[in-house]
């Protein structure tokens, strides 16, 4: 909050809405104007159940913040197209979540996308957020086929955690994403660098995936294999065969190879596992395929099949990320 609005309290509710309003189609005519940015997401706060202790209800009443921040949104004149939404929680909470979508229905607000913060070293819970919003949504039928779903702050552990070092957060990062595809619209990992430690040491546990700046801005296993991932055509291609531990996505890029990642999370980092893949339905003839591990670990081979279907497999040692490529020759 501008301390102008709020007594120098940053956390604050603004001392009058009506100016918190003009400051946000300021903000929003300035950033998003004729010569700025198109597609802009703005979120309304950040944490509010923890930075300042706002409530859905109340005295300082978050709906109220996110009314006037609606309004401010709506009355922006002269700018390319926009999203806003909240509340940005440090968690799903469910009665926040409903008593917002609620409140927009009710009042006609702007709600482009509903946004909550998730940090859990047990993958099932983001599935199980998700599935808990898409039926708060049923009840909406005005925002549920127009409202995204992000996840604006995710990974292992809200605290700093040694894992956010090693290939523990690496698994866990490709394993969430998998198990968000097709379920969320947009999830944003949290931080981009590390910050400054209190004793000088390069490796705290810090969220970053990349060390301090001091330290070089070295990129942490968490980095390297979120590029995995990314490398995994929008052309999705069936997958069946999921295991409990092995999570996979496939693809097939603009040369018609197919790809596949893999990720084997672990949290109590003991689980390694022979992975069977099995590609169907491809062309009979004689194909290469490529197998990496985030370790660095590359293997080529070249085979051939009579058949409509290849077998292989790749060894997943505990917390690591493949990819294998099937490259017809």
């Amino acid at each position: 909050m501008p301390p102008q609005l709020s007594d120098s309290d940053l956390v604050g509710a603004p001392q009058n809405y009506n100016d918190w309003q003009i400051v946000v189609q300021k903000t929003i005519e300035h950033i998003s104007g004729t010569k700025g940015i198109s597609d802009v997401y703005y979120e309304v706060w950040n944490e509010p159940d923890l930075f300042g202790s706002w409530k859905y209800y109340g005295n300082k009443n978050y709906l109220d913040l996110y009314l006037y921040s609606s309004r401010g949104a709506q009355n922006a004149k002269g700018v390319k197209p926009f999203k806003l939404g909240g509340p940005a929680t440090t968690a799903f909470y469910k009665n926040w979540i409903d008593a917002l979508a609620k409140f927009s229905v009710e009042n006609n607000l702007k709600l482009d996308f509903i946004s909550w913060h998730k940090y859990s070293d047990d993958i099932d819970q983001y599935r199980a957020d998700i599935s808990q919003v898409r039926n708060i949504f049923e009840k909406y039928p005005q925002l549920e086929n127009t409202v995204e779903f992000h996840i604006t702050e995710w990974g292992l552990d809200s605290d700093n955690n040694p894992g956010y070092d090693s290939n523990i957060a690496a698994a866990h990062a490709v394993a969430t994403s998998i198990e968000m595809v097709g379920t969320i619209d947009k999830a944003f990992a949290f931080e981009i660098q590390d910050g400054k430690s209190g004793d000088g040491s390069e490796y705290w546990g810090r969220w970053g995936l990349f060390t301090h700046q001091d330290f070089g801005s070295k990129a942490k296993p968490r980095y390297y294999a979120l590029k995995m991932l990314d490398r995994i055509s929008n052309q999705k291609v069936q997958l069946l065969g999921k295991g409990s531990w092995v999570k996979a996505l496939a693809g097939k890029n603009a040369n018609e190879n197919i790809e596949v990642i893999l990720a084997n999370y672990d949290k109590n980092n003991s689980h390694g596992e022979n992975v069977p893949i099995t590609f169907e339905d491809i062309t009979p003839g004689n194909y290469t395929i490529t197998k990496e591990l985030d370790s660095g670990q590359n293997t080529t081979e070249k085979i051939a099949t009579t058949e409509a279907k290849l077998k292989t497999n790749i060894f997943m040692p505990t917390n690591s990320v493949g990819f294998v490529t099937l490259k017809k020759n």
